[in-house]
């Protein structure tokens, strides 16, 4: 079983990625624009339960919602 996977939009800088856990579980997914963070980055716990929900423009938090806070 992969534990993580980038798929690349054309110009090998855009695209995301996506990692698991050894269960099968996906552990994270963040989105990528020239590089850098940009749209939408979430990680889960080993369960599915989600604990993190982020939104970047050009590497920068416009917002985010973690586990505990009207995630």
């Amino acid at each position: 079983m992969k534990s993580s996977e980038r798929m690349d939009r054309g110009n090998g800088t855009t695209g995301y990625i996506k990692r698991w856990f050894e269960n099968g579980q996906l552990r994270s997914y963040v989105e990528l624009l020239n590089e850098r963070i940009h749209g939408r980055a979430q990680e889960w716990s080993e369960t599915g339960e989600l604990l993190r929900d982020e939104v970047y423009r050009q590497s920068k938090l416009l917002r985010a919602r973690i586990r505990g806070s009207k995630l």
